[in-house]
């Protein structure tokens, strides 16, 4: 089965890829927003499945869902929409164009994983044989991380499509998303992190432009930082699974 994903961040497209990578029954295609997808979908073959993201240049997820709808051709292509948008307004217009599910980043990868296979309509445990699981010992310590990098792959996401935003002047929509991001940042612990966005979100309020600059090179800096550290998790994780296994 063929599954295009549709994301203008790669570095969201390689985590899609390695989640969905589990399933071997899949073959996964990559477009970086909506126009390229567009002219991929007008070359064919067709995929079974598209996960779109909302926000993307040239042109948006919705906007490509639409075009979709528009052609009988396209209407069987079953489409889940994967975004940090949460907008009552616009879930409400992808269900009307006919997503077979919405999916809120930061996600859970069994989440994902669960929502492609009612998609597709598999049956079963697994989309194809299933992947070989190390002893429990093992897996425990990687489930938090494993969710703290997907919130930070997320949340970096989210503060370039914020930083976006500012530019445009879409002050609520972007004090929202904030609102979001702090509740997600309240669960994991990350508490600085927390206070950084509540410093933007005083800025904004304040509509301090040399505040607002600076509370943004903050949260990159932040970013980098974790990022930084959860690549060194990882590895570690990694060498301790392999130990587990053999």
């Amino acid at each position: 089965m063929r599954i295009l994903l549709v994301d203008d961040d790669e570095v969201m497209r390689q985590y899609l890829r390695r989640v969905l990578q589990q399933e071997p029954a899949l073959e996964i295609f990559e477009a970086s927003d909506g126009q390229e997808a567009w002219e991929m979908l007008q070359r064919g073959p067709l995929p079974n499945l598209c996960l779109l993201d909302i926000m993307m240049p040239r042109m948006n997820g919705l906007e490509l869902l639409e075009k979709m709808r528009s052609e009988v051709r396209f209407q069987q292509v079953k489409v889940i929409m994967c975004s940090v948008v949460r907008e009552p307004n616009r879930v409400q217009q992808a269900i009307t164009l006919d997503v077979s599910d919405y999916i809120l980043k930061p996600f859970k990868n069994v989440t994902l994983v669960n929502m492609v296979r009612r998609a597709l309509g598999v049956s079963g445990p697994a989309l194809g044989a299933p992947p070989r699981v190390p002893h429990p010992a093992a897996v425990i310590p990687e489930s938090f991380p494993q969710r703290l990098n997907s919130f930070m792959i997320e949340s970096g996401q989210a503060l370039k499509e914020i930083e976006s935003l500012i530019g445009q002047d879409h002050r609520p929509t972007v004090l929202e998303r904030i609102a979001h991001l702090k509740a997600d940042c309240r669960s994991l612990g990350l508490a600085t992190l927390e206070q950084a966005w509540s410093a933007l979100e005083f800025a904004l309020m304040d509509r301090d432009k040399r505040e607002i600059q600076a509370r943004l090179q903050t949260l990159q800096a932040l970013h980098q930082g974790v990022a930084e550290v959860l690549g060194r998790l990882s590895a570690h994780l990694e060498h301790e699974v392999e130990i587990a296994v053999f």
